[in-house]
């Protein structure tokens, strides 16, 4: 059996000392959008939390943060994300969607078109005898 590695916190401490304290400012935050009818965001999120954009990400991606705290975030972020998802289908909200979509959850709506020039070993000639031959089925 491998042994277990302890867990070594780095960096400065948590603003939240447990995974469940954490959880349940999440859940507040969502309620509290819920009551004032307020959209909820990633940047909403953080500072309702105490903390700015990139201490989530931190929180959501760095090593030394405990998984539990990471699985909050995630969840936190998953639910964002659906909520946004959902705005793309209404026409008076698509554009505000799309932006949150494409720059916070790495969406990507533009079209790619893949346009191959393939060499083809034939002379002009042999080609027109070619397509004269097939315009005769």
């Amino acid at each position: 059996m491998p042994k277990k590695v302890p867990f070594i916190k780095l960096g400065p401490p948590f603003k939240y000392q447990s995974a469940k304290e954490l959880e349940l400012a999440v859940t507040d935050y969502f309620r509290h959008c819920r009551k004032h009818k307020l959209k909820p965001g990633i940047c909403g999120l953080a500072a309702y939390l105490g903390m700015n954009r990139s201490t989530l990400k931190r929180y959501e991606k760095q090593e030394s943060v405990p998984e539990e705290y990471k699985n909050i975030i995630v969840r936190a972020r998953d639910e964002i994300e659906a909520y946004n998802e959902q705005l793309l289908y209404d026409k008076s909200t698509f554009q505000g969607a799309k932006f949150i979509m494409e720059n916070n959850f790495d969406y990507d709506a533009s079209q790619k078109i893949k346009n191959e020039n393939i060499n083809v070993d034939m002379s002009y000639e042999e080609y027109l005898s070619k397509v004269l031959d097939q315009d005769e089925y």
